[in-house]
C-alpha cells in the first residue's frame, strides 16, 4: 500500500474552520530546553526579541514541554490508538471520542501555526522524549496532516511554513539524529522550510563564545522566520 493509514480522522469535538485557520497569526515554540538559563533559553530569546521588532504582528504561543501540566496533557498511550483505530474504522464511541478532546486542541494549535520553532538538546544524538511524546499526540491523519497518493504526505492546511530547530550539543554534533528526524517530522506536517541553529561544543568551549554564536545565528533566523511564516499565510489567503 501505498499510504500508512486506511481513512483519516475529522475533528469531531472542535469545529474546522479553514478559514478562520488560515488566518492565524501565532508562531508554535515548542521548548524542551534545560531552562531559563540555558544556552537554548537565550538562543530562543534572542530570536523571538528580533521577531517581535521585526514582524509585531506575529504571536508566539509557547509550549515548555517539561511543565507537569503540559505533561499531563501530553497522555497517548494504548487506550488513544484503540480510540484511533475505532474513528478511522468509522465506528467511534462516545469515550473514543473524548479520549481525543484534548489531542485535538493540541493539533488544532499546531496546524494553524505560521511558523515552527523547536527547542531541543541533543540527547544521546537524538530528541529528548518530551518532543517524540508531544509529536506522537499530534501526528494524526486528518487532524495535522494529509496523505497523497506515493506514499507523500501534505499538511492539513497546505506547506511552505517555516521550522527552526533550535539546538545544542556537548561535542561536536556530528552524530545527529535530531535534526534530520525533527524535519523529516515537521515537514509531514506542512513546516518544509527549515532552518538549523546549532550550539555545538558546549561542553567544551567557554560558555560566552557558545551564547555569542547562538545569539548571532538567532538574529538572522528571526528574519527568515517572519518572512517565510508572513508569505506563507499571504499565500494561503490568496
Amino acid at each position: 500500500a501505498s499510504t500508512m493509514f486506511t481513512a483519516q480522522l475529522a475533528y469531531r469535538s472542535l469545529k474546522f474552520d479553514e478559514t478562520v485557520w488560515r488566518g492565524a497569526r501565532h508562531v508554535l515554540h515548542l521548548d524542551a530546553s534545560h531552562g531559563a538559563g540555558s544556552v537554548l533559553a537565550h538562543g530562543a530569546e534572542t530570536l523571538f526579541a528580533e521577531l517581535r521588532r521585526s514582524h509585531p504582528d506575529l504571536q508566539v504561543e509557547h509550549i515548555r514541554l517539561w511543565d507537569d501540566a503540559v505533561r499531563a496533557q501530553l497522555d497517548y498511550n494504548l487506550e488513544h490508538v484503540r480510540a484511533k483505530k475505532a474513528m478511522l474504522s468509522g465506528s467511534p464511541a462516545d469515550a473514543d471520542i473524548q479520549r481525543f478532546a484534548p489531542l485535538e486542541q493540541l493539533c488544532k494549535q499546531l496546524a494553524s501555526a505560521r511558523g515552527l520553532v523547536v527547542s531541543a538538546p541533543m540527547w544521546n544524538y537524538g530528541v529528548p522524549y518530551v518532543v517524540k511524546q508531544y509529536f506522537d499526540c499530534v501526528l494524526h491523519p486528518g487532524l495535522t496532516f494529509r496523505e497523497l497518493e506515493g506514499g507523500k504526505t501534505a499538511g492539513l492546511l497546505g506547506g511552505g511554513r517555516p521550522l527552526v530547530v533550535l539546538t545544542s550539543s556537548g561535542g561536536d554534533g556530528a552524530r545527529d539524529h535530531l535534526t534530520p528526524w525533527l524535519v523529516d517530522a515537521s515537514a509531514m506536517l506542512g513546516f518544509d522550510r527549515p532552518e538549523v541553529v546549532a550550539a555545538p561544543n558546549v561542553a567544551h568551549a567557554s560558555r560566552e563564545a557558545v551564547l555569542g554564536h547562538i545569539a548571532h545565528r538567532a538574529v538572522g533566523t528571526a528574519h527568515f522566520l517572519g518572512a517565510c511564516a508572513m508569505a506563507s499565510s499571504e499565500q494561503q489567503a490568496a
